[in-house]
């Protein structure tokens, strides 16, 4: 029995140590009025998953989730503005100022930001649409985010999708050698036709910008 309980304490360690991370880095959104259930519906729809809204002007549904949450919060609902432009430009500031900064549970030791995690599962449409250069919405697709919180690496969307490639050992990646090589490829080659930029491009002023 006490060979089990050896083996099983790292485990625990390791599990304790991954919900701290995850704590600390929700910590931001949480002081902005998030609750825990808001982050966990958010994630899940980032998964393209439990969540099926049907929005008047067809929009994703994790965007219509934000504008929901807002709601809760005495904001305005998606139909409630005026256009879908001013809709878009007020979900812009909401995605820069608040829920770019939630993290969902990626895997050991990694902390991805929810257009991360849609990329990884393919649910890529609203993200490129967010940060399309010629579109109105126009979101800083080049804000610095945290990767890894135990590794201590930060980066931008486009750093994040070179990691998940070249160093995750995530099941997908690991397993389907199509995701590997074609899809995260593509979304390399499309962020960067959209300006996205490594944090090692940047000059230190744009890295103080996009870490605001």
């Amino acid at each position: 029995m006490k060979y089990l309980l050896i083996l099983f304490l790292p485990l625990t360690f390791s599990f304790t140590l991954s919900a701290q991370s995850l704590e600390k880095a929700n910590a931001k959104i949480k002081e902005m009025g998030l609750s825990e259930r808001d982050i966990a519906d958010l994630c899940t729809a980032a998964k393209g998953k439990g969540v099926s809204f049907f929005p008047e002007w067809g929009v994703h549904p994790l965007i219509e989730l934000v504008f929901d949450i807002e709601l809760d919060n005495d904001g305005k609902a998606w139909d409630e503005y005026s256009s879908q432009e001013v809709a878009k430009a007020a979900f812009v500031k909401l995605w820069e100022e608040k829920y770019s900064h939630c993290y969902c549970d990626f895997g050991p030791g990694t902390r991805a930001t929810l257009d991360a995690v849609s990329l990884y599962h393919e649910g890529a449409d609203w993200v490129f649409n967010i940060y399309h250069p010629e579109r109105d919405w126009g979101a800083n697709i080049n804000k610095i985010r945290w990767i890894s919180f135990q590794q201590e690496i930060e980066g931008t969307i486009l750093d994040y999708v070179e990691w998940l490639q070249n160093e995750s050992n995530s099941y997908k990646v690991e397993e389907d050698s199509d995701f590997k090589t074609n899809v995260l490829s593509a979304y390399i080659s499309k962020l960067i036709g959209y300006g996205a930029k490594r944090m090692s491009e940047m000059t230190p002023e744009e890295i103080e910008r996009n870490s605001q």
